[in-house]
């Protein structure tokens, strides 16, 4: 991507062809703890925004303050470097200006396949799942940040339902959360809902194709 482009042109045009995946994958709050280019008065609009029109919205207005604006050398650096330490590791993926580690048209297939998959199992797992037998395990199996975890708590004190819905949110933007989800369900007994997300028995080997297409397509 050189071609006499700059690093910033480029990274910009990463951010117009990658905005629609990097804009799921990415919790915008703990992210932008880690800029220290961003003025303070930008960071409290983009929190504003997560308050008044949700985490989408405040990403998009991230994104677009990032296109817009001229930063210090180094920023995009920085801003990758953000993204994995505020645990969305799958928008880093994509907003690498080396591209040496994007996700591949058959991973994203997969991630898509196995997140309609939830959306529409949603109500069951919302009903079934009782988000204090998951939590640990999810922090164990690296589908849940410190961060992602009090606010899941947080939210579970306005009932389990919430605290559940939470959960799904935010574990879906972490690397192969559809095989380590399973895991953490099989490893707290909720079989009934492994053989929902697979439509297979559990005691069975293979947890269906969804699992290791989405496990090794990256």
């Amino acid at each position: 991507m050189s071609n006499g482009y700059s690093t910033d042109e480029n990274f910009r045009y990463l951010i117009s062809c990658f905005r629609a995946r990097v804009k799921m994958y990415i919790q915008v709050e703990p992210v932008l703890d880690y800029l220290t280019f961003l003025p303070a008065e930008v960071k409290e609009q983009i929190q504003r925004t997560v308050a008044t029109s949700g985490n989408m919205q405040a990403v998009e207005l991230l994104l677009s303050t990032l296109e817009k604006g001229v930063w210090h050398l180094g920023w995009t650096r920085e801003f990758v470097e953000a993204l994995r330490r505020a645990g969305s590791p799958l928008a880093a993926r994509y907003m690498n200006p080396e591209l040496t580690d994007l996700p591949s048209p058959s991973f994203e297939n997969a991630h898509d396949e196995c997140l309609q998959l939830l959306n529409l199992l949603q109500p069951t797992l919302v009903d079934k799942l009782l988000v204090r037998d998951v939590l640990d395990k999810c922090m164990e199996e690296e589908l849940l940040t410190i961060e992602d975890r009090n606010r899941i708590a947080a939210a579970e004190n306005n009932g389990n339902e919430s605290g559940v819905r939470e959960l799904l949110k935010r574990i879906v933007q972490k690397e192969n959360w559809f095989s380590a989800f399973l895991d953490v369900l099989r490893q707290t007994g909720n079989d009934e809902l492994v053989q929902e997300l697979t439509g297979t028995d559990c005691s069975e080997s293979n947890a269906g194709n969804f699992t290791e297409d989405f496990s090794n397509s990256a």
